[in-house]
């Protein structure tokens, strides 16, 4: 009676961290083997065309490399199908045309009216969507620099408070994309966008 008592609570089993390396560039089936011996998890896994990696290699991935995660972290990847493939322009045999004949004196040589030429949209289809950035978990002036592609959208202080904790920005691209978002020059967070489903 009147002992101190100690209570020690368990949080459980303590799960280990890797440290997430960079599979951009790498074969698709050599990442494989290396997210079964790291403890991690492949997630959804889509093919785009890419004039820069060759068919096979990954070009993206949703968690960062040098991040460390718990294991048993998902991750999801763009994975190269080769350059896209071009369609060349329809071309029409030339026209037989019968042999000339010499108009008449009299007259002037009959002229050809211009025919106008069909053009074609080749553009990529484009769209617009809201880039947000989440702030919870930061206080006072926070710098904040968002990257779409090569392009950049905001780099600029916010100011984190309880009635700001989110910053948006409407951007307009074309074809897939990659979303970058930097806190005080650290990359955050990052994240494939499709323009044309917009």
């Amino acid at each position: 009676k009147g002992d101190k008592v100690v209570l020690v609570i368990s949080k459980g089993p303590e799960i280990p961290k890797v440290m997430v390396p960079p599979f951009v560039n790498s074969k698709f089936e050599d990442v494989e083997r290396q997210l079964s011996s790291m403890g991690l998890i492949r997630g959804k896994v889509d093919y785009f065309p890419s004039d820069e990696y060759p068919e096979g290699r990954v070009t993206w991935q949703s968690v960062p490399a040098n991040r460390e995660v718990d294991k048993g972290t998902v991750i999801d990847f763009w994975v190269s199908s080769g350059p896209e493939e071009t369609v060349p322009p329809e071309t029409e045999p030339p026209a037989t045309e019968p042999p000339a004949t010499e108009p008449p004196a009299t007259q002037p040589p009959p002229t050809a009216e211009p025919t106008p030429q069909a053009t074609q949209d080749v553009g990529l289809p484009s769209g617009t969507e809201i880039i947000t950035v989440d702030l919870n978990g930061y206080e006072g002036s926070v710098n904040v620099r968002i990257v779409v592609g090569d392009r950049l959208i905001f780099d600029g202080t916010v100011e984190a408070s309880e009635s700001t904790r989110t910053l948006k920005r409407s951007v307009t691209g074309s074809g897939q994309q990659i979303v970058y978002i930097y806190i005080n020059d650290i990359l955050e967070h990052s994240y494939p966008v499709d323009f044309s489903r917009t």
